[in-house]
């Protein structure tokens, strides 16, 4: 692939240097120069690295500005490569890819299914009813309003969990600095005397004496492997994936969030893609393709089968794990009945998804002082073990 290497000169005398993918020199120079930006020289270079990945930020940039290359009346192969123009060197790579390949006759859609790995399903989908009914431009405004959406969700609840994260790493860093720096030297003054010790006393002592041996850093070594291991094989096995998300479905509280999580985007998505013409039945199916979790796709399967049986919507989801609680059940009804679907899902799909952000807010406002207390138990704990021998032989002394 023409990875180039490139220094360039603007009018004020700036000197500008980057790493994009372009086909010739002189398509680089005709790009650069619409920026104000005279090449100057070029190098491609034996090995270039770059990460073969494009985030949701980048994907929702992407579209974007697609789709208002497209409403300006832009060609889509032209469009295709001017939108990825700012964007990463992988993401320019995919677009001169999918505009090469639309220039030899192939749908968009179909263009598209050869990155499946990179834009999932409801993506495309939306891409193959905005090519079908001619409103491509529309149908990528919608996909980045969609890929943005998650990202600032993703962005909310990251930011929710940094500060609790912190401060469990900060006390697990200064309980194991408390029991390998500050007790060994308790230990050593206090087996100098020869004296009978407290329970409590023993029991720090013996726990400082673990925490440094090499026993300690092997077992923690090969927990964190077998966990690691674990993980990846239940990632890989269907059977062992579906008992870990029934083992979070039914944990108190955290299954509750798993499942108001899914509920809200799966109402979100179901929104957008009926609000582009997609038929109910055939939105589910898209829905269920694109999910991951085991329990939700069959949920979502049972639905659809019950809907292509002649039972209605709402009745269909009364029964379901995902969809049974009584907000989402009245708007779907009341949806259903108005001819309002797509904007009822779409109510209940914030009104979920709002619930997430408030409970995680609540949990991370607990958790934080919670952990401090720990901390101070902790550090109390120490204190009373440690300096109660040493009271008693400054007592038995005087």
């Amino acid at each position: 692939m023409p990875y180039i290497q490139w220094h360039g000169i603007m009018i004020n005398g700036a000197v500008r240097t980057g790493a994009c993918f372009a086909q010739s020199h002189d398509t680089l120079d005709a790009a650069l120069f619409k920026q104000g930006i005279a090449l100057v020289k070029t190098k491609q270079p034996r090995f270039f690295y770059y990460r073969k990945k494009i985030s949701r930020k980048q994907q929702s940039l992407f579209f974007d500005h697609l789709g208002t290359l497209l409403n300006a009346g832009i060609e889509l192969p032209d469009a295709l490569i001017l939108a990825a123009h700012n964007n990463t060197i992988y993401c320019q790579e995919i677009a001169h890819s999918i505009a090469t390949h639309i220039r030899h006759g192939i749908s968009l859609m179909h263009a598209f299914d050869a990155y499946n790995v990179i834009f999932d399903n409801l993506v495309r989908q939306l891409l193959y009813v905005g090519q079908k009914a001619e409103t491509v431009a529309q149908s990528c405004l919608a996909a980045a309003t969609y890929l943005r959406n998650q990202d600032m969700f993703y962005q909310e609840l990251r930011s929710a969990l940094l500060l609790p994260c912190i401060t469990f790493c900060f006390v697990i860093a200064l309980t194991g600095g408390i029991f390998t720096v500050i007790v060994p030297y308790f230990a050593t003054l206090l087996t100098t005397h020869q004296q009978q010790l407290p329970a409590l006393s023993r029991t720090i002592l013996t726990i400082s004496l673990y925490v440094r041996s090499s026993f300690f850093y092997y077992s923690a070594g090969i927990i964190t492997l077998s966990g690691f291991l674990t993980y990846r094989i239940a990632k890989q096995k269907v059977p062992l994936t579906a008992i870990k998300e029934y083992i979070l479905l039914r944990t108190p509280y955290i299954g509750t969030l798993i499942r108001q999580y899914l509920t809200g985007h799966t109402c979100a998505h179901l929104a957008l893609l009926i609000d582009h013409g997609i038929s109910l039945t055939s939105a589910l199916e898209t829905l269920a393709n694109s999910t991951k979790h085991i329990h939700l796709q069959a949920d979502i399967i049972r639905i659809q089968h019950d809907i292509s049986t002649g039972i209605s919507f709402d009745a269909a989801c009364a029964t379901s794990t995902f969809f049974h609680d009584t907000h989402t059940q009245a708007l779907i009804r009341i949806g259903q009945e108005s001819g309002t679907l797509p904007r009822a899902l779409a109510q209940a799909g914030a009104f979920q998804l709002a619930s997430v952000s408030r409970s995680l807010r609540f949990l991370t406002t607990i958790i934080q002082p919670l952990l401090l207390i720990i901390l101070g138990l902790i550090i109390a704990t120490i204190i009373i073990g440690l300096y109660e021998p040493i009271l008693t032989l400054t007592g038995s002394i005087s």
